[in-house]
């Protein structure tokens, strides 16, 4: 769990609001506000001692008792800018970045992103589909071999008690 926490720094300077609208793995439009998903978007990029080196938080703590970090004097305007600049690294597709009600970035041909995702969508939930119709054939054969050598094994258990029925009666007739 990660708590963001104030320090005297934001309090007399806060931050500003922010926006960021992109596109979830699903292909769904997420809008969020918070300064948390902005902290994990830009720890995706780098460590708690990188984001201090470039100024984007002030310190962090482990709280080894709580199992949580706290991050202490997290800039806004900075961490924007570091997503703004390694925006191709990320794993979403990012729509539109607005800090203190103004635009800072946007996608140009918003229907062509659109499309592109929902054709990667589309191309991902085949190969899913693909995938698990040959888990599902590999299955049936496996279940079909299973079976087959389950009835040779009583086939054999079958003739292994024929034979000795027939080694008992053998027995019984020489010992008259």
């Amino acid at each position: 769990m990660i708590y963001i926490r104030k320090n005297l720094d934001n309090i007399l300077h806060p931050n500003e609001p922010y926006t960021i609208t992109y596109l979830d793995h699903k292909g769904r439009l997420v809008k969020t506000t918070n300064e948390i998903d902005l902290f994990k978007i830009c720890n995706q990029l780098y460590g708690i001692k990188e984001l201090i080196e470039k100024g984007i938080i002030a310190s962090s703590k482990y709280d080894y008792d709580d199992c949580c970090t706290y991050v202490y004097g997290f800039n806004t305007r900075k961490a924007i800018e570091l997503v703004k600049e390694h925006i191709q690294d990320l794993n979403v597709t990012i729509i539109q970045i607005t800090l203190d009600k103004e635009q800072v970035f946007s996608v140009q041909n918003l229907t062509n992103v659109l499309k592109n995702v929902q054709e990667a969508i589309k191309v991902r939930n085949e190969l899913i589909k693909e995938y698990q119709e040959e888990e599902k054939g590999y299955r049936k054969d496996l279940v079909q071999k299973v079976i087959h050598i389950q009835s040779e094994r009583d086939f054999r258990n079958e003739e292994i008690s024929k034979y000795k029925q027939r080694l008992k009666q053998y027995e019984n007739v020489a010992e008259r």
